[in-house]
């Protein structure tokens, strides 16, 4: 029994410990023509090279986060990214289209315009994602948009076309924001975001302390909505929120869409180990080719290097001569420009910066490195983001034996256009912004036909209760505010019939009074004996309340009459005993 039980834990262990063997999203990447200019510097080489180590750098994000088991109990751990494709426009698009993905606009362009027009015309369903990576300045300085992964319509392995135009599977990014180009480790942190999105995960919500932890030494999360600057550890983390969203749509998608990782692949266009050189002859249909490289990825006969992987080779397959500049002057890197050499197709690496240049973030250059304007001050110190509003402006550094993150002193506030931690600051003032845009359209923009099916049989009641209150709710309150007008519209009728019947008692009393100081000996009509004789008509009849005014409006006229044939009455006789009066005393 004993060994049983021991051989039973050491299987499940064993199952537990089996990680996904598919553990690679497969990537086309797309950079335009804006980024080819202004990061691989008129270079295909350079952009390339950074895109590479872009996506490399990712992975050393993504690769180390244990996201649970998948439908079939393996663990989704060592997951990445893998470049199956990559494309870079070396002209813009001929079109004046400002909302064409490719176009020469290169600023105040619509994120939402640009994704369409990339998922149309490059999506594609033979990869996991499709990213257009540019350096175009985006309005509201957005700088990536995504469509959330979904399991079954968009994001990570979607491979339905949005009413046969847009593939889903698609996102985008930018290098510039506003009109910086942003440093290297922000634009990682923006792509690794923006794949959180892809992956299924949202922002992180403010109010869950999990998710966005308050005055922590340690940060904000990946997904958190504004921009990261890379100071703090959770800026390369993802919370346990996005994590468990992640999960939700990894669990069902990773074992259908991702590929197990492969060391080289010939054909893509990326020089890996075993290669010579790599055209892209996989992709050949796209317009990529290489004339230095054959389809076995080995250099032509005649060919010393690729253009395509080497910044200091020609189009001839021959080096570039020393006047040739392969690496322009990065001053956020403390390293100066640098010439090719003239007998090899690398470029020799640049020489640092002469010390106390200044460099990112307010630093200084000191041997090649920017040294962090906090650090510059004390070594004890590491820059960071107050979270104060009113001081989240400021230059703030945080103490690595306390975690303590304050202002400097004496103030030092940051420039306009400066990140800061609800997004960047104008005169002193940290203006709320999101990494990227989410609008609300794109959830109905989704929705198509098979869609609203499914959607509608998951949610019927719910469908019916809302649209049965939006209904029923106005009506019945407008029913009970007519029935409320009736009301009062009835007691106003009622105190009006009870204020001229008050006034008809009190003319029939003056008479009386007349009638007695006249001593007139003819009987009197009372008022009050009418008025008791219709209430007690009132009493027999016994009518509902809706109609008791009417019936004293009635009462009302009898009355009326009976004192107007009352006082005929009386001066019929006065004028009679009169009369005989005048007769007896002729």
């Amino acid at each position: 029994m004993l060994m049983f039980i021991l051989l039973f834990f050491l299987q499940s262990q064993l199952i537990a410990s089996n990680s996904i063997r598919q553990n690679r999203c497969e990537l086309k990447l797309v950079a335009d023509y804006i980024f080819y200019r202004d990061i691989g510097n008129r270079n295909y080489a350079n952009a390339a090279r950074y895109l590479i180590n872009l996506i490399e750098r990712v992975n050393g994000i993504f690769s180390p986060i244990e996201w649970g088991l998948d439908i079939n109990g393996d663990r989704l751990s060592n997951l990445g990214f893998v470049i199956k494709e990559m494309k870079i426009f070396e002209k813009p698009e001929d079109s004046s289209s400002i909302s064409h993905f490719n176009s020469p606009i290169q600023s105040d362009v619509n994120a939402v315009d640009i994704l369409d027009s990339f998922s149309t015309e490059e999506g594609t369903n033979s990869t996991c994602l499709t990213i257009l990576i540019t350096a175009k300045s985006l309005q509201s300085g957005v700088v990536g948009l995504a469509n959330i992964g979904d399991p079954d319509r968009r994001g990570v392995c979607a491979v339905k076309k949005l009413n046969n135009s847009h593939y889903m599977n698609t996102a985008l990014i930018t290098v510039r924001r506003r009109s910086d180009l942003m440093i290297t480790r922000v634009v990682d942190l923006v792509l690794a975001h923006e794949l959180g999105h892809s992956w299924g995960s949202i922002h992180d919500d403010e109010m869950q302390d999990e998710c966005v932890p308050k005055n922590s030494r340690d940060g904000r999360f990946v997904m958190w909505e504004s921009a990261n600057t890379g100071y703090d550890k959770n800026n390369y983390q993802f919370s346990s929120c996005s994590i468990r969203s992640i999960h939700r749509v990894l669990y069902s998608l990773a074992h259908r869409c991702f590929v197990e990782e492969k060391k080289a692949f010939c054909g893509n266009g990326i020089l890996e180990e075993g290669e010579q050189c790599d055209g892209g002859a996989h992709f050949q249909h796209f317009g990529v080719r290489d004339d230095c490289c054959t389809k076995e990825c080995k250099l032509r006969l005649g060919a010393f290097c690729s253009p395509r992987h080497s910044e200091c080779c020609s189009l001839n397959c021959t080096f570039l001569s020393k006047d040739v500049v392969c690496h322009a002057q990065k001053s956020d890197m403390c390293k100066a420009e640098a010439n090719c050499s003239g007998f090899s197709e690398k470029c020799p690496n640049p020489k640092p910066l002469e010390d106390g240049t200044n460099c990112t973030d307010g630093g200084k250059c000191l041997n090649g490195d920017c040294i962090p304007f906090c650090h510059s001050i004390s070594s004890d110190l590491m820059p960071c983001l107050c979270e104060d509003a009113k001081i989240a402006c400021q230059r703030c550094c945080r103490s690595i034996t306390t975690g303590i993150c304050s202002p400097v002193k004496p103030e030092h506030w940051l420039q306009d256009n400066s990140m800061c931690i609800y997004g960047h600051c104008i005169n002193k003032v940290c203006v709320k912004e999101t990494t990227d845009s989410s609008p609300i359209w794109r959830f109905f923009q989704n929705f198509n036909g098979r869609e609203q099916r499914k959607f509608l049989a998951d949610y019927i009641v719910f469908i019916v209760v809302a649209v049965s209150l939006m209904i029923w709710c106005p009506c019945g309150a407008l029913i009970v505010y007519k029935d409320r007008q009736e009301q009062n519209e009835l007691i106003q009728k009622r105190l009006a019939a009870q204020k001229n019947v008050q006034i008809l008692n009190n003319e029939s009393s003056n008479n009386n009074s007349k009638q007695s100081f006249n001593k007139t000996p003819k009987r009197s009509y009372s008022i009050n004996e009418m008025t008791t004789n219709s209430t007690i008509e009132e009493d027999k009849i016994k009518p509902s309340h809706s109609s008791i005014a009417l019936l004293r409006l009635k009462n009302e006229d009898d009355i009326k009459e009976n004192i107007f044939n009352s006082r005929a009455r009386h001066r019929n006789e006065w004028k009679t005993k009169n009369g005989n009066e005048r007769e007896t005393s002729l």
